[in-house]
């Protein structure tokens, strides 16, 4: 997994059993809290990828277990409004 620079975009793919869905945030750090944003997600080696709720919220539970376990802070993922 990419390291988090600030600044920098990350990038990752997760597995949906729709298919794989690809991942690329702008990454902004503010002393101890992670934020990941402009976020598009995106089908790979599809044209076109039907993913559902579930499919979403499997990929962020991806993406917290992987912070979860690269990062001494606590992290939290929420959705502007």
């Amino acid at each position: 997994m990419t390291e988090f620079i600030h600044g920098q975009l990350f990038e990752t793919t997760f597995k949906t059993t729709e298919g794989d869905v690809g991942f690329l945030a702008e990454v902004a750090i503010e002393g101890t809290t992670l934020h990941l944003m402009n976020v598009v997600m995106e089908p790979v080696n599809a044209r076109k990828l039907q993913v559902g709720s579930r499919a979403v919220m499997s990929a962020r539970s991806q993406l917290v277990e992987r912070l979860d376990a690269r990062v001494l802070i606590p992290c939290e993922l929420r959705q502007n409004d």
